[in-house]
């Protein structure tokens, strides 16, 4: 998803285009969580995403470690 909006162009009404990046945080929902604590975790790793120079995805892992692609 990362790549194909990165690879997108958006035209403007008047004329121009402009190209968007996007930042992923994804976490894990398993049957011993919470959701409230999913979306937490997933929103770190959104965060490190974007303050690792966006344009990227960023995963985050029961055990609290994350890992970034992108």
């Amino acid at each position: 998803m990362r790549e194909q909006v990165e690879k997108a162009s958006i035209l403007l009404s008047e004329g121009g285009h402009i190209n968007l990046t996007i930042s992923i945080g994804v976490a894990p929902l398993s049957s011993d969580s919470s959701l409230d604590g999913c979306l937490a975790a997933a929103d770190r790793a959104l965060y490190r995403a974007k303050n690792s120079g966006r344009n990227r995805v960023c995963l985050a892992y029961e055990d609290s470690r994350l890992s970034e692609t992108g």
